[in-house]
């Protein structure tokens, strides 16, 4: 069961979602290709963030412990860019289908 949604917004969780889709890109063949096609997804107006060095398990686990209080229509536009992030180099590693599995669930 998912937690009571605290955030209805998504400039709060862009710090977050940064964390996530890079993570998620270093599993990728191409990871700035990879980052940048799952940000773009998100339509944020400005400039896309340089993409950070590998944040790591315990960023991500900070990441996910917010992203997981979005609300529901937050939460799709996460799960719209985790797939462009995941599918951009056309090929899905073990790790990428258990974080894709992570936001279907």
């Amino acid at each position: 069961e998912r937690p009571h949604p605290d955030f209805h917004a998504l400039k709060p969780l862009l710090p977050d979602i940064t964390t996530a889709l890079a993570v998620i890109a270093y599993a990728s063949t191409e990871p700035s290709i990879a980052f940048n096609a799952g940000w773009s997804r998100l339509l944020v107006a400005g400039a896309v963030p340089g993409m950070p060095a590998d944040p790591g398990s315990e960023a991500l686990g900070k990441a996910l412990d917010r992203l997981i209080r979005a609300n529901g229509a937050i939460r799709r536009r996460i799960v719209d860019a985790v797939a462009h992030t995941v599918a951009a180099d056309g090929q899905v590693s073990p790790f990428e289908a258990l974080f894709r599995d992570f936001w279907a669930a």
